[in-house]
């Protein structure tokens, strides 16, 4: 059922057989809130909820008894009757967030909590909220009942704004505040001395979050040794406290425990404690501001792997012929594409070590520049980026050749392939050839890149590529063809003329990509017509400055509509758009869900193959954008 809870509540009156059927229908209600309206000491002081239904930002309006304000002003225990009214006829409800806000923080809460006490037992109901804010001005003497209204199997986080710290020791002793995951608590003492706290209490949350509250060092050290030694911790358990405290205070109780100093600044210090499971480590920030600690995992060889930006450390070879092979395979493997690269002139046995290493680099680029003392109006150079493009260690002459292009223009295609060869088995993650096939010189060089291929008999291993084309020749189907059919997933063109799609649409290598992304350079009077047949296989596909017709669009979003291969995250994009009505025309017959209308676009729903997914498509006046998601 597509309706929101709180209708689909109303419609229970319609029958009993739609009664039974609503009954089998998870209700889940985001948020329930309560406040207050009246002056305080006016008899109309009253309490009165707003339910936050699945889709609050709707512009239909609810039936008034979900906003119920004007009705709480004649009834004022209207609130109330209607919040366990509505749990009486859902007892499987699950209310995501329970604000109190600070009903109970006047002198009517303490009358407003019996009601709520005295309404749950008489209908014998338990609450069913995941996290529940309550704000408490004193220590009510039903606060310890109220709280265990709350359904223990349900509840995880409970937020709590107090004045006194006996509040806490009314609650503690509780399952509800035992077997919580989460608790933020807020004090807003206005006594002096400042009401005092026990750490012990809040030893069992995996998540805490306390404001105004005084710790002392002791106190904090007794929470972080809790934290390291528990043997149920886990990845993201975290806690926050304000105000903080001298960090030094607090570093002078851990003089004995094995800590790693992470980071110095002005406002604190950061440190990392071992943990009862080897496979976590905790952090801890200090500053005059708060006090921070998180667990996180430890960073192993394979997650250090996975980060390409990594900051590595420069090898020392001093010694390097005394390791042994293993530490030295570890050693050349610390060393990014081109300095690996470098270290196979040292020895044959470095070189075979080498060959042990898959090599991956981050990417590659072609520029053009003014030539010097050739007699070409252009030359061609390429740059390396390795796995740490912000290292600013000098890489080697010959990955950022420019200078010696200037003299040799063939020296660019003659080191790319060089490195090819001796690294059969490498992989780049991006080739970006830039401007460089734009211009008369282009045509050149793509046949220069094509022969110097054929002659050693390379495939290129890139993912992804980047290509300007601007003039019309038959070699750009071979061109693409040099790519690894294997490896490549995207392809980035930036077009003159339609029949450059039309070359290589055949190639393996673009009916294999994934992702394509087209720019047409829009430099003839007559605009270019693509096919959009062409384009269907992409799982994600951009194009701009691209003519599309209403018909086009149609037969696109009808093509991914009927994939069996479409996957959560598929999308497209064109610019400039179209005319919104033009197009939704064609899906009168198609079931669609209108999301949103705006002057700038409408967004519509489409059903997919695959029930579990859907199509978002939204038009405006500037783009066309569709992406599939789970429903």
């Amino acid at each position: 059922m597509t309706n929101k809870t709180i209708f689909r509540h109303k419609a229970r009156q319609c029958s009993k057989l739609m009664n039974d059927l609503i009954n089998t229908i998870p209700t889940i209600i985001p948020a329930i809130e309560f406040d207050t309206v009246g002056h305080l000491t006016s008899k109309n002081h009253a309490m009165f909820m707003t339910w936050m239904d699945e889709e609050p930002h709707d512009d239909k309006k609810p039936p008034n008894e979900w906003n119920n304000r004007k009705a709480c002003k004649k009834d004022r225990s209207l609130a109330i009757k209607t919040f366990f009214n509505f749990f009486s006829s859902n007892p499987a409800s699950i209310v995501e967030v329970i604000d109190f806000g600070t009903v109970f923080f006047h002198r009517k809460g303490r009358k407003w909590m019996r009601k709520f006490i005295a309404a749950a037992h008489q209908r014998d109901i338990k609450i069913r909220a995941k996290p529940i804010v309550i704000y408490l001005r004193s220590s009510k003497p039903g606060i310890r009942d109220f709280v265990e209204l709350f359904d223990v199997n349900v509840l995880e986080d409970m937020r709590i704004n107090v004045t006194r710290a006996v509040t806490i020791a009314t609650v503690r002793d509780t399952i509800q505040f035992k077997s919580c995951e989460s608790f933020s608590l807020d004090n807003n003492t206005y006594g002096d001395p400042p009401e005092i706290f026990r750490i012990d209490d809040y030893f069992h949350f995996a998540k805490l979050d306390t404001k105004d509250v005084i710790w002392t060092p002791t106190d904090i050290h007794r929470l972080i040794q809790n934290i390291r030694s528990k043997e149920e911790a886990k990845e993201s358990d975290r806690f926050s406290m304000k105000p903080g405290l001298d960090e030094e205070e607090v570093w002078g109780l851990f003089d004995f425990v094995p800590a790693k100093k992470v980071n110095i600044m002005e406002a604190g210090i950061t440190r990392r404690f071992t943990m009862q499971n080897p496979e976590l480590v905790l952090e801890v920030k200090i500053t005059m501001n708060a006090i921070r600690g998180e667990s996180t995992r430890q960073k192993t060889a394979d997650a250090i792997k996975k980060n390409p930006l990594r900051k590595l450390p420069r090898a020392d070879f001093q010694k390097y012929s005394e390791l042994p092979p293993e530490m030295q395979r570890l050693v050349l493997a610390k060393l990014d594409g081109p300095f690996r690269h470098k270290a196979r002139q040292c020895s044959k046995s470095m070189n075979d070590l080498i060959n042990t290493i898959p090599t991956v680099i981050r990417t590659i680029e072609f520029y053009e520049t003014f030539g010097k003392t050739t007699n070409r109006t252009h030359a061609m150079f390429m740059k390396w980026l390795g796995e740490n493009p912000a290292d600013s260690m000098k890489r080697p002459k010959e990955w950022n050749n420019r200078k010696e292009c200037d003299k040799d223009g063939s020296v660019a295609i003659k080191t790319f392939f060089n490195f090819f060869s001796a690294n059969p088995a490498t992989i780049v993650e991006k080739i970006d050839f830039d401007t460089i096939f734009v211009h008369y010189e282009g045509v050149e060089w793509m046949r220069d890149f094509v022969v110097e291929a054929h002659k050693r008999d390379i495939k290129i291993r890139a993912k992804l590529i980047n290509i300007d084309v601007g003039h019309a020749t038959p070699l750009l189907k071979e061109f693409v063809e040099l790519f690894d059919v294997n490896l490549l997933k995207e392809m980035r063109m930036n077009v003159r003329l339609a029949e450059f799609i039309t070359a290589i649409r055949d190639t393996a290598q673009f009916k294999s990509c994934e992702s394509f992304s087209m720019k047409n350079r829009w430099l003839q009077t007559v605009p270019q017509t693509f096919r959009i047949d062409d384009f269907f296989h992409f799982a994600k596909l951009d194009t701009e400055r691209v003519s599309w017709t209403p018909m086009d669009i149609h037969r696109l979003i009808q093509n991914m509509r009927s994939k069996e291969a479409a996957k959560e995250s598929d999308r497209f994009s064109m610019e400039p758009g179209l005319d919104e009505e033009e197009v939704w025309n064609l899906f009168d017959f198609i079931p669609a869900k209108k999301v949103n209308g705006t002057e700038t676009g409408i967004t519509r729903r489409f059903t997919m193959h695959k029930p579990e997914l859907v199509l978002e498509v939204k038009i405006t006046m500037n783009a066309i954008r569709g992406e599939v998601f789970k429903r």
